[in-house]
């Protein structure tokens, strides 16, 4: 099977990546997201290189993108919900459902 990406992932250099650290994605939980600012929020340990990931609970994961470039891409993850939905209906394995969740951050907040 090919994969065909609309960027190559290779066009964000790692110098301009954005490194986002667990203070600012729990900043964003509590501001935006106060049903959930009690729950624990923690890294995940390897990360890809679109997004920096953390687990929010138990049961969520937080995607934050790793470079604005992914961030204008926004048509790109609305496709990879719709998919995921797709696919929850047509496999018999349980296939998590993106909470589509909009967060608005400048890098200067960093």
């Amino acid at each position: 099977m090919t994969v065909i990406y609309p960027y190559s992932l290779i066009d964000v250099p790692y110098a301009e990546r954005i490194n986002i650290k667990l203070p600012l994605v729990r900043k964003l939980i509590e501001t935006q997201f106060f049903e959930w600012k009690n729950l624990s929020i923690r890294p995940v340990k390897l990360n890809g290189w679109c997004n920096n990931n953390f687990r929010l609970g138990q049961n969520m994961l937080i995607k934050l993108p790793t470079a604005k470039r992914y961030v204008r891409n926004f048509s790109e993850i609305e496709r990879n919900h719709q998919n995921l939905r797709i696919l929850s209906e047509q496999l018999p394995l349980a296939i998590p459902i993106p909470i589509p969740v909009i967060v608005d951050y400048e890098q200067d907040s960093l």
